[in-house]
């Protein structure tokens, strides 16, 4: 049986990282269309995916997007609003040329390819969003109608260094050290029985790399070895999730008792500096909570003989004619909730040493230029 991955990437995230989910497809769901995407309270610019998959065997097995789509979202009330083409540009080093090296078929995998609103464009709560996507030979996509509710506050963030070890296969004890990031709920006027909730983070620290040191680890008399020119200071830009169930007994308890919302490993390079942490909580429907509860069920199955058989939650997108060919992914919407914590290296009482003789823009989500947002 075919492995397809397939990319299923949140609205918000501006981000070099993917979060790959594969499935078990029979042959005949090859190629198909993967939408992506979501509309939230917060500001804009929103974002939806459009992808095809391809099938094991092809000459690569990543999706690829669509880039010559009409994406639009339209309210209860009869507004419009369009979605406009867009990606980043490919980061190219001091020696390598991305575009020149990878090929017009292969930059699809490379680069994030979205569709974007304008910064303006947030969703309101109460109103309700339909996704439209007109793919160039004429065939419609159509989402659900999706109510956004409003989103539950958050309370109390805070970070917990914990020292913990790993044995290896050697049974060499191998420090696993993180940050456990916990919060509470503010409550004030909510009455839901039931409610769904996801937290993404959004993490950023800045790096000091010693590139003048990269002939000293590299044998740069080589043909073809490059001696990097930049850089020496970056600031890198990571992304996380998780997904929760809180019912209202557990919103109940939320006020005394802390819930995880993200789990950051600690690493010699995110010892370096602050760590600044987004943290972005979103009040999802269950239908959502569902879908994306099955993809992560098979994630993390590690296979059984006793396992039920993988659960496959249907997506709320289908073709407007009618067509009995399903579509991947997910149209939603969610009241959304923002808070900053950061994190002092400080409170690290492990020792670690960041050490890396090369471009600072090497590193993977990092860049040169600092975020407005980074205060350190």
């Amino acid at each position: 049986m075919p492995r397809l991955s397939i990319f299923l990437l949140t609205v918000f995230l501006i981000s070099s990282c993917v979060d790959v989910f594969e499935f078990d497809l029979p042959d005949t769901e090859q190629n198909k269309l993967i939408v992506n995407g979501a509309i939230t309270s917060l500001p804009g610019p929103q974002e939806i995916r459009v992808f095809r998959s391809q099938g094991f065997g092809e000459s690569d097995t990543q999706p690829f997007a669509v880039r010559d789509a009409i994406v639009y979202v339209t309210d209860d009330l009869g507004d419009r609003r369009n979605f406009t083409f867009a990606f980043d540009d490919l980061q190219s080093s001091f020696c390598v040329d991305l575009v020149r090296d990878l090929g017009p078929t292969n930059l699809d995998l490379a680069q994030n390819f979205r569709y974007v609103s304008s910064s303006g464009f947030q969703g309101q709560v109460g109103r309700t969003y339909t996704l439209h996507v007109e793919l160039s030979d004429g065939t419609k996509v159509v989402s659900s109608p999706q109510l956004l509710e409003a989103s539950i506050p958050v309370g109390e963030v805070t970070a917990t260094y914990v020292v913990d070890e790993t044995l290896s296969e050697s049974g060499t004890e191998i420090p696993d050290d993180k940050w456990i990031v916990e919060a509470t709920l503010d409550q004030s006027g909510e009455s839901s029985e039931d409610n769904y909730l996801t937290w993404r983070h959004r993490g950023t620290f800045r790096i000091s790399t010693n590139p003048e040191l990269y002939c000293d680890y590299n044998d740069c008399s080589a043909p073809g070895v490059c001696v990097p020119a930049c850089c020496d200071e970056c600031w890198v830009v990571e992304y996380g999730q998780s997904l929760t169930n809180t019912s209202a007994a557990t919103l109940e308890s939320l006020s005394e008792n802390r819930l995880t919302v993200a789990t950051i490993p600690i690493i010699a390079m995110r010892t370096e500096s602050i760590y600044h942490l987004d943290l972005f909580q979103y009040r999802i429907a269950s239908d959502v909570y569902d879908f994306y509860e099955a993809l992560n069920g098979q994630l993390t199955n590690q296979g059984s003989i006793f396992d039920p058989p993988p659960y496959s939650e249907e997506s709320n997108l289908t073709y407007e004619d009618g067509r009995d060919e399903p579509i991947l992914g997910y149209f939603w919407v969610a009241g959304a909730a923002h808070e900053v914590l950061t994190i002092s290296p400080t409170t690290v009482t492990r020792q670690y040493n960041y050490f890396f003789p090369n471009d600072c823009q090497r590193v993977p989500g990092a860049s040169t230029e600092k975020p407005e947002y980074y205060q350190n």
